[in-house]
């Protein structure tokens, strides 16, 4: 007793220590954000030493009673510095006229954000991501269920069949583009040539020039990029499914159809509403195809614009000979106009699927 008195005594004391560590760690973390903000590399780096040195007292501090905090940390510090403080900087930067040289100083409120909701361009970019998104969604919800259900039933050489399909997501998504102009290019296009070859020379177009026929080739070749992507989810959601319920539904003089519909369905919910989640953001963020294959100007005539292409040309020109003035500020308020509605999308939507797994 006399001897665990003044252990017990002693830890106030502490977790007071560890208390004023952890303060330090945080002041010094915003000091280097600040400095980031406002101040050069000098003191940037000064301020990374110091955020090193507090971080890493508090860490071996605490290294006894919460060994996690050691391993926390990094990853923590790394998440912050470089996801959710550029995030709260860009909204920022969205109130101020800035050419994206030095530190914007022009500050003109809302304006931004004025001219973006009255933009034709944002709202025709806007709409082809809308297409682009319930394009996909029902391509994904009906070719990618079928190709998981018949891929369930174990078929000679599935796993053939399904490394096949889920290839081409694991493709870059540059590469996928630069394939696929190689197939539509109208010079050095493969498509072209074959059609005239088999005497089908009447259903040649312009593939990658025409006002229709682009946005939808564009759309065909996202699906054939990600259309693995659901096969895999599905599948793995099909393998869940018991095989009791579906013993007692064909014991209840069900049909292979009627329990699929009644039975293996519903239970996919958690599956489909990850999918449409993801194939909500994914659609909305979309860039890397329609610029190789469209070009960053959204050609023909926009018709393939996408939000991703406006912002890259607000910020950084056009990329040609053409003098372009750049406005980073009113790029990076059409990415926080789009951060703001995918965010607000994929809240209701998850809700919305949430409650209805909850009924099934």
């Amino acid at each position: 007793m006399t001897v665990a008195g003044p252990v017990r005594a002693g830890y106030p004391a502490v977790e007071g220590y560890v208390w004023l560590l952890g303060t330090l760690t945080v002041v010094s973390f915003i000091g280097l954000l600040v400095s980031v903000i406002l101040g050069g590399p000098p003191l940037t780096w000064v301020a990374v030493g110091v955020y090193v040195l507090c971080a890493g007292a508090f860490a071996l501090a605490t290294a006894r009673r919460r060994p996690y905090v050691a391993f926390i940390l990094p990853g923590l510090s790394f998440y912050m510095l470089f996801v959710v403080f550029p995030t709260i900087e860009a909204f920022r930067v969205s109130l101020y006229q800035w050419s994206g040289i030095g530190e914007p100083k022009n500050f003109i409120g809302l304006q931004n954000f004025a001219d973006v909701l009255t933009s034709q361009i944002f709202y025709n970019a806007f709409w082809h991501n809308i297409v682009l998104f319930v394009s996909i969604f029902i391509l994904q919800n009906t070719i990618g269920l079928f190709l998981a259900v018949l891929l369930h039933g174990r078929p000679r050489f599935h796993e053939i069949y399904r490394a096949a399909i889920f290839l081409p997501g694991i493709v870059s998504l540059v590469a996928t583009g630069l394939i696929w102009q190689v197939i539509f290019g109208s010079n050095i296009g493969l498509l072209t040539p074959l059609l005239q070859q088999l005497n089908l020379g009447f259903l040649v177009k312009d593939w990658l020039g025409d006002d229709t026929l682009t946005f939808w080739l564009l759309v065909l070749v996202q699906f054939w990029q990600w259309m693995g992507l659901p096969m895999i989810i599905y599948l793995a959601g099909l393998q869940n499914v018991p095989d009791e319920l579906l013993a007692a539904a064909r014991i209840d003089g069900a049909t292979e159809v009627q329990a699929f519909r009644h039975v293996t369905f519903p239970l996919l919910a958690p599956a489909f509403t990850v999918m449409t989640g993801l194939c909500f953001i994914t659609m909305f963020k979309v860039f890397d195809i329609p610029f190789v294959m469209a070009g960053s100007s959204g050609a023909p005539d926009g018709t393939t614009d996408v939000l991703s292409l406006v912002i890259y040309r607000d910020a950084f020109g056009l990329g040609t000979t053409v003098q372009t003035s750049l406005q980073q500020g009113y790029a990076v308020a059409i990415g926080v106009v789009m951060f703001v509605a995918i965010l607000f999308a994929t809240t209701v939507q998850l809700i919305f699927l949430r409650r209805r797994e909850v009924d099934l």
